[in-house]
């Protein structure tokens, strides 16, 4: 199938947004990238060349040739929101205008890396709505609380709760076919219903209280779409983001500060050693586009490594409860077959602390 690309950013967003182009183009992927921005483009793409587009603004979409085989379509927006709440309506005007050639779409964020071969990605999306869950609070039952708050919001919008869904999803990335282009429509709509009905600010991207209606207006509304849609899902765990051990198909570096404005040593010596998503972004910057000189790679790379190795030191990677609190530790160099080590010594650790403990009191 012939799939486009697209992605949103704006500020030093940049460089997730070549990291991501650098990853697909790795792994296979030859088409098309729609980059929608606001404010300025970055140096990188000083020589993207302005083209004309029916139903855009003169001068508001460059085109930058990254690769052979790859293009990326900077397209400026002017839209009063936060740039998370205009996903499904910037994957519809593409799907229904440039990009209405193809025949479907992929939104990434611009803090994932892509992993797998492209074909896998293709053929995904050919079984339905491509979609990945969470890892905070992705198992969400259909009788959990929040979703009958959802369900009165999918009635304000007009429609009605048809799929009992077990989990909840990460809407950092999505992909539809053009046959599944209403799964887009839909969440469009609730997140205009978040919006105007239930008077979200559309400025602000998560509110901090789970209890109420929306959390997050664009992956809550997400989450309602999966909901209420006739469409056909295709979902995988939260492992497709590298949110936990045994991904292989995407990482996203979730939080912040962002793999390209992170200190790793001062971070290391915080006890957080550098993440899964963080190191995948740090092996996808040296092209085909290049945002940053060489000196400052290997700068990086060479601090990845010791503060990987200060991690390892206190032997406190790859724990699993680590990715409760969003920290993903791997293991230093080639040490990754013996991931259990870290686990058994403070197993040992603490056995030996508690028994000297309790035998402290005996006496």
């Amino acid at each position: 199938m012939a799939i486009a690309i697209c992605t949103l950013f704006e500020g030093n967003y940049h460089h997730g947004v070549a990291a991501l182009c650098n990853s697909l183009y790795k792994n296979g992927y030859r088409g098309k990238v729609y980059a929608g921005y606001r404010g300025n483009l970055p140096d990188w793409a000083y020589d993207a060349t302005p083209i004309e587009w029916p139903g855009y603004e003169k001068q508001s979409v460059k085109v930058f040739d990254a690769a052979e085989g790859l293009k990326v379509y900077f397209i400026e927006l002017q839209i009063s929101s936060h740039l998370a709440h205009h996903k499904p309506d910037f994957m519809i005007g593409l799907l229904q205008g440039p990009a209405n050639s193809f025949d479907g779409i992929f939104y990434f964020d611009p803090d994932i890396i892509v992993k797998c071969n492209w074909i896998f990605l293709d053929r995904w999306v050919q079984n339905g709505a491509a979609i990945i869950q969470e890892i905070n609070g992705n198992i969400m039952p259909p009788n959990h609380p929040t979703r009958f708050l959802w369900a009165e919001v999918i009635k304000v919008a007009g429609d009605e709760v048809i799929n009992q869904v077990q989990y909840y999803y990460n809407c950092g990335f999505c992909g539809v076919t053009k046959k599944n282009i209403n799964f887009l429509k839909s969440w469009s709509k609730l997140i205009s219903t978040a919006i105007n009905k239930f008077d979200q600010n559309p400025w602000v991207l998560a509110n901090h209280d789970k209890s109420s209606f929306f959390w997050s207006i664009d992956q809550d509304t997400f989450n309602m779409t999966v909901m209420s849609t006739k469409c056909r899902v295709c979902d995988m765990g939260p492992e497709a983001m590298d949110f936990i051990h045994g991904g292989f198909t995407m990482s996203h570096a979730v939080g912040s500060p962002k793999p390209w404005m992170k200190s790793f040593l001062l971070a290391a010596l915080k006890g957080i050693p550098p993440s899964i998503p963080e190191k995948a972004f740090w092996d996808n910057v040296r092209g085909p586009i290049l945002t940053l000189n060489l000196r400052i790679i290997r700068s990086k790379t060479i601090s990845i490594k010791i503060a990987s190795f200060i991690g390892n030191l206190f032997m406190i990677q790859d724990f699993p409860f680590l990715k409760h609190i969003g920290l993903k530790i791997t293991s230093f160099g080639s040490a990754r077959p013996w991931w259990t080590l870290a686990i058994e010594w403070w197993i040992y650790m603490w056995f030996g602390i508690l028994t000297i403990k309790i035998l402290s009191i005996k006496h």
